[in-house]
């Protein structure tokens, strides 16, 4: 019978987790302010994005584009909260980072939970990956 390999064996840096929030914390500043230079701010060159209605986005311009013309349309009336409920080294330098996301329209609100791969470079952490799904 084979064995399932563990992959979280590194134990969350309490320095790293502080810097996680606080690159999380940006994607929830950019939407409030309504500014997709911050919001996107983190996100590597070459970072993937799936948005939650399942559109996938590849690349920072493709990222920028979609939240310009969302922030600036659609979601211009909207508010939301984003907080980190647990963050899952696979290494020193990549994460997994579990996010919830609040949002308030003016019809009502919602909530989304999303995945984030975080990698640290030169001892800054960006987001290379992230999936958003809402909460049914």
């Amino acid at each position: 019978m084979n064995q399932r390999p563990a992959v979280y064996q590194v134990p969350a840096d309490e320095h790293d987790v502080r810097e996680l929030e606080q690159l999380v914390a940006q994607i929830e500043i950019g939407f409030n302010h309504k500014d997709p230079a911050v919001l996107d701010g983190r996100f590597t060159d070459d970072a993937a994005l799936v948005v939650p209605d399942g559109t996938m986005l590849r690349g920072w311009d493709d990222l920028f584009a979609y939240h310009t013309a969302r922030l600036t349309g659609p979601v211009k009336d909207w508010t939301t909260r984003v907080a980190v409920t647990a963050v899952s080294p696979l290494r020193p330098d990549i994460a997994v980072v579990h996010v919830r996301q609040d949002t308030s329209t003016p019809q009502g609100t919602f909530s989304n939970h999303g995945t984030i791969v975080a990698v640290k470079k030169d001892g800054t952490w960006w987001i290379a990956a992230m999936q958003n799904t809402n909460v049914a």
